[in-house]
């Protein structure tokens, strides 16, 4: 009843602030019904966690997805006993979470894929000449994609490297000569994309995880990415190359794939075996049984020495 008090007689403003002001008082009305809170931007949401812990009985926990470096600069400036809990998406990040608010109330915990949309088509629904998708911009390194593209447009003319990403987000110095651009797609055509690509290119300058590699290991195909930060907690050699060094790298483990097709349709399989372990439902439910532990840890704190 409140929202919907406020929305028609409150004072505010025109209509969208009215709505957004609305959303809030129901939103904070929901948090306080809650036994326990996920924060699942908690990077950017420590602030919050620590302005709720005055209002909310109950656990409050956090997922951290940014980079260790990153990552140490935000907990640092916030009130770090606001949490009861943290979640991390990449190993790597766990040193400065458990610094900052225990070990004991830190896991890395995967992110997840749904593998229900993102499936395979099969080695039938791949394009006829060779073909390597890049997906995203965040922390990708696209002097390095160039660089690699060239080479393997100099071993091979029939290759095609596609890069799907947001136009606006586009590097302007961009060297596409090599490169076959695909901006702004929709849901479908990027899956589309995916089920006709032979591998996934990720050569990224730091990542905790990534969701192209989670949907294309699910649509199985092999992931060929730098070796750096969380890469190797999704990424084994079963499914995937894990890269150091130049593009000449790169360039040799995607010929690798192109030469062999038992080699690539053998770890075709194992991509979408490696995806199933990061399904939401199983991701789900290790977040479960984490909070489970985080209630009960809070509900029965250690009892102080008695003098």
């Amino acid at each position: 009843m409140l929202p919907g008090i406020i929305a028609t007689r409150s004072p505010c403003g025109g209509t969208d602030r009215v709505g957004r002001k609305a959303g809030e008082v129901d939103l904070a009305m929901r948090i306080l019904r809650r036994r326990r809170l996920l924060i699942v931007d908690g990077d950017n949401s420590l602030p919050l966690a620590a302005r709720l812990r005055h209002s909310v009985p109950r656990s409050i926990s956090a997922v951290f997805h940014l980079p260790p470096s990153t990552l140490a600069d935000r907990l640092r400036e916030a009130d770090r006993s606001a949490l009861d809990g943290a979640i991390c998406v990449a190993r790597h990040q766990m040193p400065v979470a458990a610094d900052a608010i225990g070990a004991d109330r830190v896991r890395f915990i995967p992110h997840g894929v749904d593998t229900t949309w993102f499936t395979p088509a099969g080695p039938a629904a791949r394009s006829a000449s060779p073909t390597l998708i890049f997906a995203g911009v965040h922390r990708r390194d696209f002097a390095l994609l160039s660089r690699i593209a060239r080479g393997l447009r100099a071993a091979r003319r029939d290759v095609r490297v596609i890069v799907v990403a947001p136009a606006r987000h586009l590097p302007a110095d961009l060297d596409a000569r090599d490169l076959e651009l695909h901006l702004d797609v929709d849901d479908s055509s990027l899956l589309a994309l995916y089920r006709q690509s032979w591998a996934l290119l990720m050569p990224i300058l730091e990542t905790t995880a990534n969701n192209a590699v989670l949907e294309a290991l699910a649509c199985g195909l092999p992931v060929i990415i730098t070796r750096t930060g969380g890469a190797a907690d999704y990424v084994n050699p079963e499914c995937g190359y894990l890269c150091t060094g130049d593009e000449t790298q790169y360039v040799h483990a995607a010929l690798q794939l192109f030469d062999d097709p038992g080699r690539l349709d053998l770890m075709a399989r194992q991509a979408r075996s490696a995806a199933l372990l990061f399904d939401w439902n199983a991701v789900r439910q290790q977040v479960r049984q984490f909070l489970d532990a985080v209630d009960c840890r809070r509900a029965d704190p250690l009892q102080p020495r008695q003098a």
